[in-house]
């Protein structure tokens, strides 16, 4: 599951969020250095509440684990889905959510099946 699912999930869970929220989706273009926090903020997300992209200490989740448990390759993680948004943010005005979002049934993961998406280039 590790160097899969959180990125996978975060990734489409970004998506949600940010067609969810378009107040932090503007705060994100009028403002690309948000995107480290903003990909902290999108983990915790993940798990309930509201998206707030410049939420002080986003990354005090606990998304990757505490303590001894906490996964290593968290900041591995981190690095590609910034990556990851600094070259949407890059390519694209918006990702537009266009349908139902489906998600796996699994009570341990918040899965995301599918994001139905349409690309609006810039």
């Amino acid at each position: 599951m590790g160097g899969n699912d959180t990125q996978r999930n975060s990734i489409s869970g970004g998506v949600m969020a940010l067609n969810k929220y378009p107040d932090q989706y503007q705060k994100l273009r009028e403002n690309p250095s948000l995107i480290p926090n903003m990909v902290s903020e999108i983990i915790r997300w993940q798990t309930p509440e509201k998206l707030i992209i410049d939420r002080p200490n986003a990354r005090a989740h606990v998304a990757f684990g505490f303590g001894v448990h906490r996964c290593m390759g968290n900041r591995l993680a981190e690095m590609q889905l910034r990556i990851l948004w600094e070259e949407i943010m890059k390519r694209f005005h918006t990702i537009e959510v266009v349908d139902d979002v489906k998600r796996l049934p699994n009570i341990f993961v918040r899965g995301i099946k599918n994001v139905p998406a349409r690309l609006h280039p810039i």
